[in-house]
């Protein structure tokens, strides 16, 4: 497991490091680098968090986007309180059928979000999050982490979107 992204140097985020096809835009690059700061510098998938963000801005699909990071939100703070109440825990079964739709909707929009990736990067993103695996749910919960930093973004700043910020 990452435990940070290879297209941060020095506090700035590098177009030219990720592993994958698709060039990114100014905008794209400058909105991870304010969402990396907003984080602390905790983004931990920053690179497949731009491809998204990329894909989406160029396919006009930002409001596939927008619902990505609204259940992001929501399967993480899922997930935690899961993990600290335990599976005997009041209200775990209801919370766990919650977490389980939102995650099943997490990924039908990956995938509709990565249709016009470059086959490399499709493969990638599928194998990395989209597979029915102990390893792959992790990768993806590490992934709905940094999509939740958008989304308290956009919830702590109503009015812009990240690429606009000067």
């Amino acid at each position: 497991m990452r435990l940070y992204s290879p297209i941060f140097r020095w506090g700035h985020f590098n177009p030219l490091l990720p592993s994958w096809d698709v060039q990114l835009s100014e905008e794209t690059s400058r909105s991870i680098s304010i969402l990396n700061a907003y984080a602390g510098g905790r983004l931990l998938r920053a690179d497949d968090l731009a491809l998204l963000l990329e894909l989406s801005r160029r396919n006009s699909t930002l409001d596939d986007f927008d619902r990505l990071t609204f259940l992001a939100k929501f399967a993480s703070n899922a997930h935690r309180i899961m993990q600290r109440i335990g599976t005997s825990g009041e209200g775990y079964d209801k919370l766990a059928r919650e977490f389980g739709s939102s995650i099943e909707e997490v990924t039908a929009l990956v995938q509709r979000l990565i249709h016009s990736a470059p086959e490399e990067d499709k493969r990638r993103l599928a194998s990395s999050y989209l597979q029915l695996s102990v390893n792959a749910l992790d990768e993806l919960l590490s992934l709905l982490s940094d999509l939740s930093w958008y989304k308290n973004w956009k919830i702590d700043h109503p009015d812009q979107k990240p690429w606009d910020v000067p």
